[in-house]
């Protein structure tokens, strides 16, 4: 229900901003309408919040913790932003998916990424870089897109309402080392702001 609901939400706005274009209608009466459908949306989050604190005091039971879907982007999507999505799917197991993609994506990863990653015991020899054009019809699928290079905004039109962008233009893109200590930093500070967890085995 809430998955269809976010989907209805981003129609209505996309509905919104092409009426807004044609300036048939009064801004006045589209800022009315935007603030009737964002008060909807919270009182939708306030009752579902209220459901899982009824289940809880009926039963005990505490609602699953939040996992999250991410997607690291940066040239190639076979050093860097590879490096980021296995890295985090070994530190943070069960914090949700982690995926990658790069805007022209080679066919193997990058040879130096993959021998760093081995002496942190992850295995990039069996990856395949990706393109970010096969992702980029699913992109409102992603809660967190990360953009290590800072040029995503060259490549989509707009971003999906439930979509967060975070620009992490890393200083050095072609060291597999800095780009790991800086990723454990930035991605500890994340996961602590989002589930209270962090990586503790890095």
């Amino acid at each position: 229900v809430v998955v269809k609901y976010g989907s209805t939400v981003d129609k209505v706005y996309e509905d919104l901003l092409s009426v807004a274009q044609t300036g048939d209608y009064p801004p006045g009466d589209l800022f009315a309408l935007h603030a009737i459908v964002h008060r909807l949306e919270r009182v939708i989050h306030v009752g579902k919040t209220i459901s899982d604190q009824t289940i809880f005091s009926l039963t005990g039971e505490r609602k699953g913790e939040k996992t999250f879907d991410f997607l690291f982007v940066d040239k190639t999507g076979a050093g860097a932003a590879l490096l980021a999505a296995y890295y985090c799917r070994k530190a943070y197991p069960d914090a949700g998916t982690f995926r990658c993609a790069g805007w022209s994506a080679p066919d193997e990863p990058k040879e130096e990424f993959v021998e760093f990653a081995e002496s942190k015991g992850i295995d990039l020899r069996v990856a395949v870089p990706v393109s970010f054009d096969d992702v980029r019809d699913h992109f409102d699928e992603f809660d967190f897109v990360i953009d290590l290079e800072g040029a995503i905004r060259q490549h989509i039109r707009k971003v999906p309402y439930h979509t967060t962008v975070l620009s992490w233009k890393l200083d050095d893109l072609s060291d597999p080392k800095a780009v790991h200590e800086e990723l454990v930093t930035r991605m500890s500070d994340l996961m602590e702001i989002l589930r209270g967890e962090t990586d503790d085995d890095n």
